[in-house]
């Protein structure tokens, strides 16, 4: 089966719910994923190590093929909230970010959990806590199937974010897909 291309310039931002745990998938990424748990948890599997994301904090995905599992917790689903977008489209968005808001961009983290890795969780701050709930608001008024500008706007919104917190592990992540 041939894979549809995406034409599209924007980010695309959607919602998972899924009620049921159906244990460790596969999951084949051809675009970047910058994901938020808004309830249960998530299990990224990389070789023999398991990394827990939890209600609350933040992931990064790179291209290719992730070992995910998701958990409900008891008795609700399991929800997240995905943006997916690929190099050039994070290249014009720090483009923007740098030229017309003259923010200095530096590939300044290190740490051991996000060296080299293509999967990568992290506990979210406050801000961005504020941010993803104003995203789920704008996905359940439907706002981003009907306004293509919205989705580039918050995907901007949230590359500042991750940019402007030094200790965040997904902004070396985000900085190193880019070309």
């Amino acid at each position: 089966m041939k894979e549809k291309t995406n034409t599209r310039q924007q980010p695309i931002i959607v919602k998972y719910t899924q009620s049921s745990r159906n244990g460790i998938q596969v999951s084949p990424l051809h675009r970047h994923a910058i994901g938020y748990i808004v309830q249960g948890k998530r299990y990224l599997y990389h070789g023999d190590s398991r990394i827990e994301i939890g209600k609350g904090s933040v992931y990064y995905l790179g291209t290719g093929n992730h070992y995910i599992e998701d958990v409900p917790d008891p008795g609700k689903p399991f929800e997240q909230i995905v943006f997916f977008y690929d190099a050039f489209q994070i290249n014009r968005i720090l483009n923007q970010l740098s030229i017309n808001y003259q923010m200095e961009i530096e590939n300044d983290h290190d740490c051991a959990n996000c060296h080299n890795r293509n999967e990568v969780g992290y506990p979210a701050w406050n801000a961005l806590k504020q941010f993803f709930t104003s995203v789920n608001h704008y996905l359940a008024d439907d706002v981003f199937g009907r306004d293509e500008v919205a989705e580039n706007i918050k995907m901007t919104e949230l590359a500042y974010l991750l940019l402007s917190n030094s200790e965040c592990c997904l902004k070396r992540c985000m900085l190193n897909n880019i070309d």
